[in-house]
């Protein structure tokens, strides 16, 4: 096999090798909390997504609890704020790490 053949057969390997483990991001924008569990690092918010209506459950992993002010407050102030919150996740190891999203950042809103 020439080497040009084994050259191209190589960057074809580590391309699709690399392309399951891109990282992902999600973002959700909560129009009401309804419930916030803080447990060691992990944070669960539990509450309505807007404009869908749906109950969404989310856990990401804070390590400095910098978005835990503006959870309280979306809590204590149900309909009065948007909060949105972005995780991302890491790049899939093999195999897989079980661990939950990290924190990109969060984002309180007084609706209008």
């Amino acid at each position: 096999m020439s080497t040009t053949i084994r050259m191209t057969v190589l960057v074809i390997s580590l391309f699709y090798a690399f392309t399951g483990t891109a990282q992902q991001t999600k973002i959700v924008v909560f129009d009401t909390v309804k419930t916030f569990e803080a447990a060691w690092k992990d944070v669960t918010i539990t509450g309505i997504e807007k404009d869908t209506g749906a109950s969404v459950n989310i856990v990401y992993r804070d390590d400095n609890a910098r978005c835990t002010a503006m959870i309280l407050t979306a809590l204590e102030k149900p309909g009065r704020y948007l909060l949105t919150v972005a995780s991302q996740t890491e790049p899939s190891p093999d195999p897989p790490s079980t661990w939950p999203p990290y924190l990109l950042y969060c984002r309180l809103e007084l609706k209008t």
